[in-house]
């Protein structure tokens, strides 16, 4: 007979973490089975990211071979203090996207993944309010008659609203709302309730970097440099998923997208800045298929790729 403890290990359980993230992805995604895809390279890149950056422990000396100086670079660490909080703040981010899996339901999943352009969001009618009116505040001007920059809409299948013209109809690539409200679908969303909706323009860049590898074969990646991977969808997906609950990481007012513009940024803003985390998560993917960013200063900043040697080589900062 085993013992009692073995018993007890053997009829418990494993069990998903009921406190990690979960998403659904809506009908409108059907006709592009990319998305799924893209998603789960996101996801990926998170992991990786995150794989990486818990064997970051010391500011002094970081592996030149690795991600240290990537890491350092992308979030443009000067100091020791700016080391510390960056690296808490970002292996947190990376740590719970990477635990992000797929939900149960659609109602009832965390975040929602759209391809519909937005066609879904209406114009909030004229009795639709977002909470009671304070003592001596003017009543307000019917929706449909606000200047439409303070105009509501609503999305009833996620339950969230938005004030503004709904993203995807202007040109843009994808978008992230978060605001929560009551619908005929949903009394109560989840308090993590996000939608990301893929716009058009989204919907036409690659899918994932492993899937241009395969069609590519024997493609140097080195001759692309890491600012063109914001090309793949999955790379889109990752900046979208920094921007949902509870991390709600935004987009810097100061040219918050592409490389160089991210690279630039003071510690603090590119700790907000989305395109930060995703260059970063797409840097440890690439890691993963034998490239990384030039030692040489200049090159890594200009974003220039080179094979990884396999040798390991720890230098002071």
């Amino acid at each position: 007979m085993l013992p009692w403890c073995i018993l007890l290990m053997a009829v418990v359980p494993v069990v998903a973490d009921p406190l990690a993230t979960t998403y659904a992805i809506h009908s409108s995604c059907s006709p592009y089975p990319a998305v799924l895809q893209a998603v789960t390279e996101a996801i990926k890149m998170a992991s990786l990211a995150s794989q990486h950056l818990e064997a970051e422990d010391d500011w002094e000396k970081y592996d030149t071979f690795g991600l240290g100086a990537a890491f350092r670079l992308v979030w443009n660490i000067a100091d020791r203090d700016d080391y510390e909080v960056a690296l808490d703040q970002v292996s947190t981010i990376f740590g719970s996207i990477a635990e992000t899996r797929p939900g149960d339901s659609f109602s009832g999943a965390d975040i929602h993944i759209y391809c519909d352009n937005d066609e879904r969001w209406k114009l909030a009618k004229d009795r639709t309010a977002l909470g009671p009116l304070m003592q001596g505040d003017p009543a307000p001007l019917p929706n449909s008659r606000e200047h439409p920059d303070q105009q509501i809409w609503v999305d009833n299948t996620s339950g969230v609203y938005h004030i503004g013209i709904p993203a995807c109809f202007y040109d843009t690539t994808a978008v992230t709302y978060t605001k929560a409200i009551r619908s005929p679908f949903h009394s109560r969303p989840p308090a993590r309730r996000a939608a990301i909706t893929i716009c058009n323009d989204g919907l036409k860049r690659y899918s994932t970097l492993d899937g241009y590898i395969d069609i590519k074969t024997g493609i140097d990646l080195s001759k692309i440099g890491v600012g063109a991977v914001s090309v793949f969808l999955s790379h889109t997906i990752l900046h979208e998923l920094t921007h949902t609950l509870p991390y709600e990481v935004n987009d810097d007012e100061d040219n918050p997208y592409g490389w160089e513009h991210s690279i630039q940024k003071h510690t603090d803003a590119a700790l907000d800045n989305a395109d930060n985390y995703a260059y970063f998560g797409a840097l440890a993917l690439l890691f993963e298929k034998g490239y990384m960013l030039t030692p040489d200063a200049i090159g890594a900043e200009m974003g220039v790729l080179v094979q990884r040697p396999r040798e390991r080589n720890l230098s002071p900062v």
